[in-house]
């Protein structure tokens, strides 16, 4: 019994008393100050694509809220025009044609003209554009006016 307990011991102290030398204890320090420099360069990499991502999608989601807010504008100016030409007009709902085939974003255009509730004589224009016009990233943009009837007349 004594013998392996002995054999152990021998074995555990040769162990102990074997050290690497210098010249390994270099390498593994050279290669462990390289994994570091990998991965904090990975890092830094993750970084710079998440914000340049971010950054992307923010651009394009101005482009579609600017795209809204023409529509809104133009639908504003086209209603306005046709309550000139056409004193009857209630409004109308169109859809702009895609860019291109590549991109088959379609914005969407509401113009409803109604007599005003508060306002007798006075009609109410209101007009929802969206852009695009179905999808989870659409931007809306609503504008309202009450037009008296004096202006209209004046207008016409």
């Amino acid at each position: 019994m004594n013998t392996s307990i002995e054999r152990t011991n021998i074995t555990l102290k040769n162990m102990a008393s074997k050290s690497t030398s210098p010249k390994k204890q270099r390498r593994a320090a050279a290669l462990f100050a390289a994994l570091i420099c990998v991965l904090v360069v990975g890092l830094f990499s993750s970084i710079v694509v998440k914000q340049a991502i971010s950054r992307h999608r923010q651009l394009k989601d101005d482009e579609k809220r600017l795209q809204a807010f023409w529509l809104a504008e133009s639908a504003f100016e086209l209603a306005l025009v046709r309550l000139q030409t056409t004193p009857d007009y209630t409004g109308e709902t169109w859809n702009t044609p895609p860019r291109n085939a590549a991109h088959a974003d379609q914005g969407r255009v509401e113009i409803t003209v109604e007599p005003a509730a508060d306002s007798p004589g006075s009609l109410l224009l209101q007009i929802r554009a969206s852009y695009p016009g179905q999808g989870p990233r659409r931007f809306t943009v609503s504008k309202e006016l009450v037009l008296p009837k004096d202006s209209r007349e004046e207008a016409s």
